[in-house]
């Protein structure tokens, strides 16, 4: 065997730490490699949620804007027109046997209205004659 100087003994330990600290330092790049890949990845996730986020926030916006619409039109609809025409048709013809003398009673059984109604238009109709 050769014999080793302190010298060259140093120079060896420092040579196995510099090899060590290189696999070392390629372990760190590797996982490092995998962790920016990641987050590019997940960052493109995100901007697609943010994207669907956006267009389900616009369809939102725009079905509310609509509802807020319909509603509008079916109340002015209700307002012109408070009486089917069945109803005024019904109605027509109560007017009409209450001019010939019908009672609350028979609007009732000819007409299918309420007690109510029905006394309440040959009240209104006895006023009137």
């Amino acid at each position: 065997m050769l014999p080793i100087s302190f010298e060259q003994v140093g120079l060896l330990a420092a040579v196995v730490a510099l090899v060590i600290g290189l696999v070392a330092l390629a372990r760190v790049r590797s996982v490092l490699v995998r962790l920016e890949k990641r987050c590019a990845t997940q960052n493109s996730e995100l901007v697609l949620l943010q994207q669907n986020q956006q267009a389900m926030n616009q369809s939102v916006v725009g079905m509310g804007k609509k509802i807020r619409h319909l509603t509008q039109r079916l109340g002015e609809a209700e307002q012109r027109n408070l009486f089917t025409p069945g109803d005024e048709a019904s109605y027509q013809q109560a007017a009409r046997l209450v001019s010939l003398g019908a009672s609350a009673g028979e609007l009732m059984d000819h007409c299918g209205m309420a007690r109510a109604e029905a006394e309440l238009l040959v009240t209104l109709k006895g006023r009137a004659h």
